[in-house]
């Protein structure tokens, strides 16, 4: 498959994630889309022409601030589910995913708008690490 079929397809796996998690009434959870968590990032990792479209595809979601989206229909262009990013920077741990967090780091996009406690460089640095607190939650996806 060619790199653009893929990114069309990743897309389609990417509005299936969104339609579970944060399309408006959704009854589903993360536990629920973990599957296509899994087949996102597999997509994503068997294509080496993805890497930076992915990596840009992460930036570009942060700095739109859609983590604070409030569940419009369809999934607006770039989105990616903040547990989604979580996840594919720790299944890859990808080195550009932690020069990302450097970008980041006290500009006012890196504010984690659920939960201000948080900034997007903090979270993206903790899923680059062996101890990840959510590593067990998505143990059995390891790839290693």
């Amino acid at each position: 498959m060619d790199t653009e079929a893929t990114i069309s397809l990743v897309n389609v796996v990417l509005d299936y994630q969104y339609d579970m998690l944060w399309a408006r009434n959704s009854p589903w959870g993360v536990n629920h889309a973990e599957f296509l968590f899994v087949e996102a990032a597999r997509l994503i990792t068997s294509d080496p022409g993805l890497r930076e479209w992915t990596i840009s595809s992460v930036e570009y979601s942060i700095r739109q601030g859609y983590e604070a989206n409030g569940g419009a229909t369809p999934r607006p262009k770039g989105f990616l589910p903040h547990e989604f990013v979580m996840f594919l920077v720790h299944y890859t741990r990808w080195p550009e995913f932690s020069s990302l967090a450097i970008r980041l780091r006290g500009s006012p996009v890196d504010i984690w708008r659920s939960n201000p406690c948080h900034t997007w460089s903090q979270q993206l640095d903790a899923a680059l690490q062996d101890d990840w607190e959510d590593r067990e939650f998505y143990a059995s996806f390891n790839h290693a």
